[in-house]
């Protein structure tokens, strides 16, 4: 009897996706298994050629042909456009909201913010590695004392390094400070000085190579530019051109080298749907609003807000539901965001981030999930 061999099939798509296995040698007896869970080869097979749907079922992972007592692995499939859990709750019953996150040599870091319960702060770093075989968060580096009890903090990356701060202590913080994380002694963390106001929620963009950060909640500022190697910050874009109010909890992104953000609350605590945009390169046209372009989501204000994530030229926002939309740039801001995927019903998602072309999102508890968008 002569094996089967495989010369073409698409190795991805969404939840009813028809594929399409061409090949040799396939007999009557021949099944297709994913990640070990066998699939239904449609009616009409032949010697060359078998089809199946991409069911609900089924997890992302390895394809295998299985005919009169062998296994043929074809390679890894990826389900699109479908969230999957990929890890539980941490194990020691810890929750953690409205903190900061960061990505480092394609790991997941967590650090400072306080319980769901809002009646300790974390002092804590957490991290995990998304492509390890156990799948757990880990202790992280020892946080000084002195950064400690602190909500909301903003942060972003330059070149490796990790720069946070503002945010809520037992009043308004407005310190700011460098975290180097190829560091593992006292060195790796070093004060940057103070950001013009003290403050916390706004936003927080990196655009071509260089940090912007505004909008402060209550302490509301221009658009800064921060300066990692001086900590100087210099006022780019002054309040009193800014017909935004000062903001909380609002999605940010930043995509084609333009910064955006919408959604949140202002200062009266009106929720708020608008998405605004601006351009680093020409600050002279100021901030933008996309008319039609409304944050999408149902619950745009709360612990966490919305969570975002960029991808392919596209941004993605997630809900405190659990539900994401897509953002495309290029469309008509009446038809850029398209609702896409569920995480799960009742999940209330603490933030997101993307490593190797997927994304991953995590609620306090720090259940872990993964997504890849259609492609």
């Amino acid at each position: 009897t002569m094996l089967p061999t495989i010369t073409s099939y698409v190795d991805h798509g969404d939840v009813g996706t028809l594929i399409t296995l061409q090949g040799k040698n396939f007999a009557d007896d021949a099944t297709i298994e994913m990640k070990g869970i066998t699939v239904n080869i449609l009616p009409g097979r032949t010697s060359t050629n078998l089809q199946f749907n991409v069911h609900t079922w089924l997890t992302p992972g390895q394809l295998a042909l299985k005919q009169s007592g062998e296994t043929i692995p074809i390679g890894n499939f990826e389900i699109t456009n479908k969230w999957f859990k990929i890890s539980e709750a941490r194990a020691d019953g810890s929750t953690i909201t409205e903190n900061f996150s960061f990505v480092y040599k394609n790991k997941i870091y967590i650090a400072l913010g306080t319980d769901a319960g809002h009646s300790s702060h974390n002092h804590t770093m957490r991290v995990f590695d998304p492509e390890a075989g156990t799948k757990v968060w880990t202790m992280g580096a020892t946080i000084p004392d002195n950064i400690k009890n602190r909500i909301l903090p903003g942060s972003f990356m330059l070149n490796d390094k990790v720069y946070f701060g503002s945010g809520l202590g037992t009043s308004d913080l407005s310190d700011w400070w460098e975290y180097d994380p190829s560091k593992t002694d006292a060195s790796a963390w070093t004060s940057k000085g103070n950001y013009p106001a003290a403050g916390y929620g706004g936003n927080y963009h990196v655009v071509g190579g260089k940090a912007y950060v505004g909008l402060f909640h209550w302490g509301g500022t221009g658009i800064n530019e921060f300066d990692p190697v001086s900590g100087n910050w210099t006022e780019r874009l002054p309040k009193s051109r800014i017909s935004v109010e000062s903001e909380i909890y609002s999605s940010y992104f930043e995509l084609g080298g333009k910064a955006y953000f919408g959604g949140g609350s202002d200062n009266r605590f009106q929720m708020s749907q608008k998405m605004y945009v601006f351009d680093p390169a020409n600050f002279t046209a100021g901030i933008q609003e996309l008319v039609g372009a409304n944050c999408p989501g149902g619950e745009r204000y709360g612990p966490t807000g919305c969570s975002t994530f960029t991808m392919n030229g596209k941004a993605y926002l997630i809900d405190r539901s659990g539900v994401t939309y897509e953002f495309d740039p290029a469309a008509p801001p009446a038809s850029a965001w398209n609702l896409k995927a569920t995480v799960g019903t009742g999940i209330t998602v603490n933030s997101a981030a993307v490593v190797k072309g997927h994304a991953y999102c995590w609620n306090s508890a720090g259940a872990v999930y993964r997504y890849t968008p259609s492609y």
